[in-house]
């Protein structure tokens, strides 16, 4: 969806939805709607009540505007609208916005892990009903980007990588972009499968999501680690959160989400190269 495709009935409709579902007792008071939201036709005038989380600073710019509406159980969830990988490509997503580090053994860490996958099913359940009003989510990103694969599919490096996202759509998507670069892909949905994956591909290259419920992208990398035969391959770490530098420093290269496509493509060539150099140099791009 281009960003002149976006109107105000479909901003309305997106936020209509969102709270339908969030909120199917009652909207609260303390959930605050853009005033332009319900009185203006002028899509500008409605984002600018928006925050604008755009970042302009690192390789490639990516545009993006959010609400946060939170739900009946955590106040904290975000409607977002963003570019992602493709350049004037925007979707709507949820942002479940509870990435918070939290160990098994802090208190009330149960809790935690039970309201994460509520706000994961909730965040499914949004953007299908998206979906069923033809509203763009990642689906429609991932059909984009195979559309875009299948025009550029070139010849097979002799390259293979793993993705592993709990976002399905954003899997493939990811997916579609490394194998219009020449890699054979495989894709796994949460870290512990990721882990079995890796660990049966050997893949030149892994590409992991930090915020997943099963295993986080920094369990997937430490045990990685721990396997001679898997400690040299390449990980890029690939998130929206606040991580610290250490943090970041365990993946050889870090994505902070959203990002563009050819950053992606620029950063798995770096460290390939790296590797078949002998070097161990981590990157960090669209942060």
């Amino acid at each position: 969806m281009k960003l002149t495709e976006i109107t105000a009935q479909r901003l309305r409709s997106a936020v209509d939805l969102y709270l339908q579902l969030a909120y199917p007792h009652g909207l609260p008071s303390r959930v605050k709607l853009p005033a332009a939201l319900d009185s203006s036709e002028d899509v500008e005038e409605i984002l600018s009540g928006f925050l604008n989380e755009t970042r302009t600073s690192g390789p490639s710019p990516v545009r993006r505007f959010a609400l946060r509406l939170g739900n009946e159980q955590y106040p904290f969830m975000k409607l977002v609208l963003q570019e992602y990988l493709l350049a004037d490509e925007f979707v709507f997503v949820v942002d479940t916005h509870d990435d918070m580090d939290i160990k098994p053994n802090y208190p009330d860490y149960e809790r935690w892990q039970a309201l994460r996958e509520s706000n994961a099913k909730l965040r499914e359940r949004i953007e299908a009903t998206w979906r069923e009003a033809d509203l763009d989510t990642c689906l429609r990103l991932r059909a984009r980007a195979e559309e875009l694969a299948a025009r550029r599919m070139c010849r097979m490096r002799g390259l293979k990588a793993v993705v592993v996202d709990d976002q399905i759509d954003l899997a493939e998507t990811f997916a579609a972009i490394l194998r219009a670069d020449g890699y054979e892909v495989f894709t796994a949905h949460d870290g512990r499968k990721g882990f079995e994956l890796i660990s049966t591909v050997k893949p030149d290259l892994v590409l992991t999501d930090f915020e997943m419920l099963q295993m986080d992208g920094l369990e997937l990398i430490r045990r990685m680690r721990e396997v001679p035969e898997l400690r040299s391959i390449p990980v890029i770490l690939a998130t929206g959160s606040n991580l610290t530098l250490e943090q970041m420093r365990q993946a050889t290269g870090f994505l902070s989400k959203p990002f563009a496509a050819d950053v992606l493509v620029s950063m798995a060539d770096e460290l390939l190269r790296k590797r078949a150099a002998g070097t161990n140099g981590s990157a960090t791009a669209g942060s």
